[in-house]
C-alpha cells in the first residue's frame, strides 16, 4: 500500500505509465484516439459480463483504470455521458462484491473517479442505484483486504468533496469517522487522514456533539504515528500532519462553542507537549496553530 502511493515509484510503474500515454493521447489526439480506447474497453467489459476467470478479470480491470483515468473527458463529450452512469451500474456495481480483492478494489476507485464528474452535485439520475454504490462502499470499509478498505476510503472522500450524496452521508456519519479511524490505525496514510479532514470540513457542525471524541482520538493518532516516525523511521511524516489539520478543522468548526474546547484540553495536552521537543520541529508550525485555537478559544 506504501507503493501504491509513492509518487517515487510511479516513475517505475508500467501501469502509471500506460495510464498517462491513454490520458495524453486523448488530450493531444482526442478524436483519433477516444473513440479506439472506449471501443476497446466496451468490448472488454462486455466480454467480461460475469466472468469468473482471473485472466478476464485481469482484462477487465485494465479497462475499467482506462475508463476511470478519462473520467472527466468521457463526461464532456455528448456521445459517451448518457451512457456512462448505465454502464458503471452494469459492469462496475456488481464487482464491489467480486470474490477476487483487485476487482473490488478497482470498482470502489472508479466510482470515486466518476464522483467528479457523472455524480457530482447529486448527479446520479438513478438515486436508488447510486445509494447501492455508497452502501457498498461503505460496507468495503470493513472489508478483510486492507487496499480494498483504503480504496474504499477514498471513494468516499470522493463522494464527499463532489457533493455526490450528502443525505447519504449524514445518515452514517458516526459509522463512517469510527471506520477512518480504525482504518488510520491500520496504515498511516496521508489520504486516508485527508478523507477524514475533508469530512469534517463538511460536516462539521454535524460532528460537533462528538468533536471532543473525535480531537482525542486524532491527538493519538498523531502521538503514535510519531513515535512510529522516530522508532521504525517509516515515512508517516505527511499522515502525522494531516492528522494535525484535521484537528484544526475540528477545532474551526465548533469555534462557536468555547465550552468544548476546555473539555479538548485534556485530550490535546499530551500531545502539545510532546511536540515542544527538539525531535517535533518539523510539526512546529501545525502544532502552534492547534495551540494558538485552544489558547484563544478557552481564554475567551
Amino acid at each position: 500500500m506504501r507503493k501504491e502511493f509513492d509518487v517515487i515509484e510511479d516513475f517505475y510503474n508500467p501501469r502509471t505509465a500506460a495510464t498517462s500515454v491513454v490520458i495524453d493521447l486523448a488530450r493531444a489526439r482526442g478524436k483519433e484516439a477516444m473513440p479506439i480506447f472506449v471501443g476497446h474497453c466496451s468490448a472488454t467489459l462486455n466480454e467480461a459480463l460475469n466472468a469468473t476467470q482471473m485472466a478476464l478479470l485481469a482484462q477487465k480491470g485494465g479497462a475499467l483504470l482506462c475508463l476511470g483515468a478519462l473520467h472527466d473527458r468521457l463526461h464532456k463529450k455528448a456521445e459517451y455521458a448518457d451512457k456512462l452512469e448505465g454502464m458503471l451500474y452494469m459492469h462496475v456495481l456488481p464487482e464491489l462484491q467480486s470474490k477476487a480483492g483487485f476487482m473490488r478494489a478497482r470498482a470502489v476507485w472508479v466510482f470515486g473517479q466518476f464522483a467528479k464528474s457523472v455524480f457530482a452535485n447529486g448527479g446520479a439520475t438513478q438515486p436508488a442505484q447510486f445509494q447501492e454504490v455508497f452502501n457498498r462502499a461503505m460496507a468495503l470499509l470493513a472489508d478483510p483486504e486492507l487496499p480494498v478498505r483504503v480504496q474504499a476510503a477514498l471513494a468516499i472522500n470522493g463522494f464527499v468533496e463532489a457533493n455526490c450524496a450528502p443525505e447519504a452521508v449524514l445518515a452514517v456519519l458516526p459509522q463512517l469517522v469510527d471506520a477512518l479511524f480504525k482504518l488510520m490505525n491500520d496504515i498511516g496514510n496521508e489520504e486516508v487522514v485527508q478523507t477524514l479532514d475533508n469530512l469534517i470540513e463538511r460536516y462539521g457542525e454535524q460532528m460537533a456533539p462528538y468533536a471532543v471524541q473525535i480531537v482525542g482520538a486524532l491527538a493519538q493518532n498523531f502521538l503514535r504515528l510519531f513515535e512510529e516516525q522516530e522508532e521504525e523511521e517509516d515515512d508517516d511524516a505527511l499522515a502525522a500532519m494531516w492528522v494535525l489539520q484535521a484537528i484544526s478543522t475540528m477545532m474551526e468548526a465548533v469555534s462557536d462553542k468555547p465550552e468544548v474546547y476546555v473539555q479538548m484540553e485534556a485530550a490535546l495536552m499530551p500531545m502539545l507537549h510532546k511536540m515542544m521537543g527538539e525531535s517535533a520541529r518539523e510539526y512546529f508550525e501545525d502544532v502552534n496553530e492547534v495551540l494558538t485555537l485552544t489558547l484563544t478559544l478557552t481564554l475567551t
